[in-house]
């Protein structure tokens, strides 16, 4: 009967340190704004996810947490309704047209030749860190984090970089990945 006031005193803890240590975090410099129906390409963000394991947590993880963060984004820009995106699907198709590979050639020296290539004012590159879903006793919950740049194809020149980290109470990454890349875009307006 004594023990109630103790799980209780836990459980609001718990919920208070998930719920204020681990928001989203969007570090962005933009100096420029990016003009209304701006055409942007946006790359497979890079997987550099390090699987691990928690005792006290039951984590999985996904196949291609990359992929599915430019999936997401993309989907995001459409519905700012103020972009053209131009898909992964065709910037691979482009760039074998033109007997070129992605692999590589992602790099500072590129983009400005690339971008004109595909026909895009705009760049979005980034890698994926950490990302994850899983629960313990008590909740269910995901977690992603990485970076992002928007490169000028005009200029070669980065336009905005940031950071992002976001854990939420929820078994779907994609709901947290969306939460991270809405802020992206709100970020871009």
């Amino acid at each position: 009967m004594k023990s109630k006031p103790y799980k209780f005193l836990l459980f609001a803890f718990l919920l208070f340190y998930y719920g204020c240590v681990h928001n989203v975090i969007v570090d962005n410099y933009i100096p420029e704004p990016v003009q209304s129906n701006s055409i942007i390409a946006i790359t497979e963000f890079e997987d550099q996810v390090t699987r691990r394991t928690n005792s006290m947590f039951s984590m999985s993880f996904p196949q291609k947490p990359g992929a599915q963060f430019s999936d997401v984004l993309t989907s995001s820009l459409l519905r700012a309704n103020r972009f053209r995106i131009i898909e992964r699907n065709q910037i691979a198709k482009i760039l074998r047209e033109q007997q070129l590979q992605l692999t590589g050639l992602m790099n500072e020296g590129n983009y400005e030749k690339i971008g004109k290539l595909l026909g895009a004012d705009y760049i979005i590159i980034g890698s994926i860190t950490d990302a994850w879903w899983g629960s313990d006793v008590i909740t269910h919950q995901s977690s992603i984090t990485g970076s992002f740049r928007i490169v000028s194809v005009s200029t070669g020149s980065t336009l905005s970089s940031g950071t992002f980290s976001k854990r939420k109470f929820t078994s779907d990454l994609n709901k947290t990945i969306r939460e991270v890349t809405d802020d992206i875009v709100l970020k871009l307006k």
